[in-house]
């Protein structure tokens, strides 16, 4: 895939990712007032969905997917600056502790979403794959 390829790969999964949130946040209540669920289980959806990419490109997508996949599709459905804005607001209203868990539930069960997609993935992998799970 060519530069210009993988730019247009990353834009068109870019704004697939962007338009899955947008239909999600445009169908549920918001609820950033009290505490912004469905951004926390949009942004670990997506943290597990990178994980599984990044295990997945090289063996069931090629190289040249990867960006497009992971700062793509990903990266589009995803936001910090969505977490950010909120556990702001939260703050302003004087919501400390609901601000306070935001922004420290969001990364790390982000990260641990990211390591369960490698590892379900990393269980479909053929044994001669190299793995960090194997």
């Amino acid at each position: 895939m060519t530069t210009v390829q993988t730019c247009l790969g990353v834009g068109l999964l870019g704004a697939l990712g962007a338009l899955l949130r947008y239909g999600l946040d445009s169908s549920f209540p918001s609820e950033a007032e009290t505490f912004p669920t469905l951004t926390l289980i949009i942004n670990i959806c997506g943290s597990f969905a990178a994980g599984a990419f990044s295990l997945s490109v090289g063996e069931w997508f090629p190289e040249s997917w990867r960006a497009p996949l992971l700062v793509g599709l990903a990266g589009g459905f995803t936001t910090f600056s969505r977490m950010s804005l909120d556990s702001c607001r939260l703050l302003q209203s004087g919501r400390v502790w609901p601000a306070a868990v935001n922004l420290s539930l969001g990364p790390v069960l982000g990260c641990v979403a990211a390591f369960f997609g490698m590892w379900l993935v990393s269980l479909a992998l053929p044994p001669s794959t190299p793995s960090p799970f194997k």
